[in-house]
């Protein structure tokens, strides 16, 4: 699998088996064709996030964490 960094440009819009093909660094979203800096939050809701994860695991009740999963929402090809 390929690496490209975000800063890298393309001419011609991407298709989704290229875009499927490659990992971007740091992690990045495929909109028509174009590759879109992923949008990571703001700090107070990472914050509270980490809050309510900390809460959830120490609070006995076996919790497991898990990885956001990302999705295609739409059929475009």
């Amino acid at each position: 699998m390929a690496t490209a960094p975000l800063t890298s440009t393309e001419s011609r819009p991407l298709t989704v088996e290229e875009y499927l093909r490659t990992s971007y660094r740091p992690d990045c979203d495929f909109v028509d064709g174009v590759i879109e800096e992923r949008n990571l939050g703001e700090y107070e809701h990472s914050r509270l996030q980490g809050r309510a994860h900390w809460a959830l695991l120490h609070s006995g009740g076996g919790m497991e964490r898990h990885r956001p999963t990302r999705v295609q929402t739409s059929g475009h090809s």
